[in-house]
């Protein structure tokens, strides 16, 4: 299992920084703590893939952190950690888009899901 859990963190890993990248290069805010700070809708290179690929990335090192130490419970906690993102960030952030960005934003989450 060592080699599998190295395995999902390095992609977990490539998959964050390359969605901070892409922000980068938009020049627009990763803190997802103010996603009204956006200045514009992201939908391109690995945004086409996954509308979450931060979120995504940091669940990748979860599960290869639960399959690292060979722990059920890790990866339990893994569940817990999507359903508590979904519910409180990821749905947050959504409807803050969608009154941002309007029709845009919502054909754009019709075309892309929000995970895989």
């Amino acid at each position: 299992m060592d080699i599998a859990g190295w395995a999902f963190g390095l992609v977990g890993l490539v998959v964050i920084f390359r969605g901070v990248q892409v922000f980068k290069r938009h020049q627009t805010t990763v803190d997802p703590r103010i996603p009204s700070a956006s200045n514009q809708l992201v939908t391109n290179d690995i945004y086409g893939l996954t509308r979450n690929p931060m979120y995504l990335g940091m669940t990748l090192c979860l599960v290869g952190w639960g399959l690292y130490l060979g722990s059920i419970v890790a990866l339990v906690f893994v569940a817990v950690f999507i359903a508590f993102i979904t519910r409180f960030q990821i749905c947050t952030e959504e409807r803050l888009l969608a009154r941002k960005f309007g029709k845009s934003y919502l054909e754009y989450a019709k075309d892309v899901r929000r995970w895989i």
